[in-house]
C-alpha cells in the first residue's frame, strides 16, 4: 500500500482538507489491530504504525478494511472520498455491533484512502476504517464474526458526477446512488500531510 489519506468523522457534516504527500510504501493495517496514541495515522501517517494488544491502552482500532474497484485512472478526490466513507459506514455495524448513529461522543472514525498518485502509480485501492478514542482505552471494540464479509469488502467506485435539479437534488441515476447512500455521522475530512 502506498500513500494514505486519512478522513476523520467527528461532530459536523462539513468537509475540511489539506494536501497529501510523498511516495513512501505503507504497510496495510488489519481489522482488529489496536494502535497506541503515539501512532501517526492522522495528519502524516507513518508507513508502519506501531500496534499493541487491545488489552493495553490504545487510541485507535481498525474495524474494517476494504478495496475500491474503480477505473485505471484516479476518478477524483470527491468520488474516492465519498466511496471510502460509504464503505466504512457499511463495515461499521457488522464489525462493531451497533449502528454508526449510536457511536459514543468520545469516539470518532478515521478512514485512510488512496491518493491520486498511489491510485495511478501503484494501483492502490485500499481503504482502512479506524475508530479514534478521545482518550486511551483498553479492550477490543471489534466484534468476533465468522462472516467473511465483515473482514474485507470490494466496492465499485462510481465515476458519474451528480447533476442537480432546481431543488438541489441529484437527478443523475448513477450518482444518485452515491448521493443518497447512508453515511457515517459527523464527517470532517483530514488528509495526510
Amino acid at each position: 500500500m502506498s500513500k494514505r489519506r486519512s478522513r476523520i468523522v467527528v461532530v459536523a457534516l462539513a468537509l475540511v482538507g489539506a494536501v497529501g504527500c510523498g511516495g513512501t510504501d505503507y504497510e496495510s493495517l488489519h481489522r482488529g489491530e489496536c494502535l497506541p496514541s503515539t501512532a501517526k495515522v492522522v495528519g502524516e501517517r507513518e508507513p508502519a504504525p506501531p500496534t499493541v494488544d487491545c488489552s493495553e491502552p490504545h487510541r485507535y482500532q481498525v474495524y474494517g478494511v476494504t478495496q475500491l474497484d474503480g477505473p485505471r485512472t484516479y476518478p477524483g478526490e470527491e468520488v474516492v472520498d465519498q466511496e471510502a466513507e460509504h464503505q466504512c459506514f457499511l463495515l461499521f455495524e457488522p464489525n462493531l455491533g451497533y449502528p454508526a448513529a449510536q457511536m459514543p461522543d468520545d469516539v470518532k472514525v478515521v478512514y485512510l484512502q488512496p491518493t491520486e498518485s498511489s491510485w495511478n502509480d501503484q494501483a492502490d485501492r485500499e481503504v482502512e476504517c479506524l475508530l479514534i478514542y478521545d482518550d486511551d482505552t483498553t479492550g477490543d471494540a471489534v466484534t468476533e464474526s465468522n462472516d467473511p464479509a465483515t473482514e474485507t469488502t470490494t466496492a465499485t467506485v462510481r465515476t458519474a458526477r451528480c447533476t442537480t435539479n432546481e431543488r438541489g437534488r441529484c437527478i443523475d441515476s448513477a450518482a444518485a446512488v452515491t448521493a443518497t447512500a447512508p453515511r457515517l455521522p459527523r464527517p470532517v475530512r483530514v488528509r495526510e500531510g
